[in-house]
């Protein structure tokens, strides 16, 4: 692995800093206003020493705003690197359509923990903050946060409630209040359709709801049960179809009252016309649910991130799945993953970050290895871009 970086900070007189080992030295480079170049060198006994030491000054200056910024030489280089530790309860990323910004999220320091949502321009690495809560009284985890169609706006789960932020003015919209005892936000979360017309989120009754543009309801579906629990739900690409993975909390949790429940299914709405058209039980419990790109096959991972597996709708009978790279009889490790807009590319996040054809699941490019569970994939509109979290840091590549 090459330890030498340089980071850059954002601004009216933007900032620069070589970071790099040479043998058992770590080397840091600045440059003052004038162009003039100061080195300060500190020697270990051991390179791996060395190594350490040049991952915890990234890490510093990641945290300090710097940024690393790459150039799109090949398919699959790094143009940005950024701090991005999450809201709280996981990590928080999404991308702009025309892939021009990135949004995260990071909390405060207090055990009742404020949060903030900011704003990153790939180009330059420029940070923005958007929303910032306040902590004192309560812990605001922030559990995800999504750009709008027009990039004007972006929608977040702050606590337990949906809102809308308006950049320009940062005016605060509150779309949908949630029911956290049934809705579980560190679990089902909003989602958007390809086009980012129509919008998944969670409100009290307990339901799940989809918007439109407008925030007129489109389709409501009650998940309000005694013994189970929505535990997923999924706008498909073309914004046709709502999966959701309801099971029995006798299932999820042992739950002694809901044990009789053997309810371990993925029901699939047809949004225009209000009615459930399918349902696919399951064998196994579920982390993650969505569909295929044609809305024919229902993609999801099991407990403990295996998969992604691809099922028949409705017999759920498995069509290919993806598998560990180094153990064939075992499935991938896969925390998310996502189609390319174009529906030929699969991206799945696990112990790594691989990019594969969405027919054949044969490896498109060789991503460069960044160490860490990757989170959050998402490519921009033209699919020339992908965003990924990885051990607290956005990583954006060139496609």
């Amino acid at each position: 692995m090459t330890h030498d970086k340089t980071l850059v900070l954002a601004g009216a007189k933007p900032k620069r800093v070589r970071l790099r080992v040479v043998k058992t030295t770590l080397e840091q480079t600045t440059w003052n206003a004038k162009g003039t170049a100061k080195v300060t060198k500190k020697s270990f006994a051991k390179a791996e020493e060395a190594a350490r030491e040049f991952d915890k000054a990234v890490r510093k200056k990641l945290r300090d705003d710097y940024a690393v910024l790459g150039e799109a030489a090949e398919p699959g280089d790094i143009i940005l690197e950024a701090f991005a530790p999450g809201g709280g309860g996981g990590a928080v990323l999404d991308m702009s359509m025309d892939g021009s910004m990135i949004v995260t999220a990071s909390i405060t320091s207090e055990s009742s923990f404020g949060a903030k949502l900011e704003m990153v321009e790939v180009a330059s690495g420029a940070r923005h903050v958007v929303v910032d809560e306040p902590g004192g009284s309560r812990q605001n985890f922030l559990h995800t946060a999504l750009f709008a169609r027009d990039g004007k706006s972006i929608y977040f789960v702050l606590r337990d409630d949906t809102y809308r932020v308006e950049l320009a003015t940062g005016k605060r919209t509150r779309i949908a209040t949630g029911d956290p005892a049934a809705l579980n936000p560190f679990v089902t979360m909003p989602t958007f359709d390809l086009e980012r017309r129509r919008l998944v989120v969670l409100a009290k009754g307990p339901c799940v709801r989809v918007i439109d543009e407008n925030h007129a309801t489109v389709l409501e579906v009650s998940t309000k049960s005694k013994t189970t629990e929505c535990r997923g739900a999924q706008i498909s690409a073309s914004g046709r179809l709502l999966a959701l993975y309801i099971s029995s909390r006798g299932i999820i949790y042992g739950h002694d009252d809901a044990k009789s429940d053997t309810t371990n299914e993925i029901q699939v709405w047809d949004i225009e016309a209000g009615v459930k058209w399918e349902t696919v039980t399951l064998a196994e419990k579920v982390d993650d649910v969505g569909f295929a790109p044609a809305d024919d096959l229902l993609l999801v991972t099991y407990e403990y991130a295996r998969g992604p597996v691809a099922l028949e709708i409705p017999s759920g009978r498995e069509r290919w799945r993806i598998v560990d790279p180094h153990d064939e009889s075992s499935l991938a490790r896969a925390s998310a993953w996502t189609y390319s807009p174009d529906g030929k590319s699969l991206a799945v996040a696990g112990d790594s970050l691989r990019l594969l054809d969405a027919k054949t699941r044969a490896p498109i490019v060789e991503l460069p290895r960044v160490f860490g569970r990757v989170a959050c994939p998402v490519f921009s509109r033209d699919g020339k871009r992908l965003a990924v979290s990885i051990g607290g840091t956005a990583i954006v590549h060139a496609l």
